[in-house]
């Protein structure tokens, strides 16, 4: 392997925990970073949800309409424990701040899934002046 460079394998025992690990970890950037404990709960629920329907429906303009179908809500308000209001709380501080956008999620915000692999990378410049936080782009 090259210097300045590593490679980490993390398993995963399903795509729950995939998405627990995966949302974990880019937690420090922005806007994973503006989510509490249960927005990240059914922020996890949620990308499980559309994990599921993507599989079986290839026609990306259907997968919106059924992730935020009302069968959709009462299973994610059910597996978080949560309320109908809480539910549409969590729903409008993901459009806030970015996570959803045009009635689906932010493209910076889901992994790139093949054959239920995903490869990370990413890269750190140090600069010793400016103590900014960084946005996911």
């Amino acid at each position: 392997m090259p210097k300045g460079s590593s490679a980490i394998n993390i398993p995963c025992s399903g795509m729950l925990d995939f998405y627990k690990k995966y949302l974990l970890f880019i937690r420090p950037l922005k806007p994973i970073s503006m989510l509490g404990n249960k927005q990240l709960e059914v922020l996890t629920a949620f990308l499980v949800k559309r994990h599921e329907i993507a599989e079986s429906v290839k026609d990306e303009a259907i997968i919106p309409k059924l992730l935020f179908s009302n069968d959709v809500r009462k299973a994610i308000m059910e597996s978080c424990n949560i309320s109908s209001p809480s539910y549409y709380n969590i729903v409008a501080m993901f459009k806030r701040e970015g996570i959803i956008e045009d009635n689906d999620f932010n493209k910076r915000v889901l992994p790139d899934l093949l054959n239920n692999k995903f490869l990370f990378k990413f890269g750190f410049t140090i600069n010793e002046e400016s103590n900014e936080e960084q946005v996911i782009e």
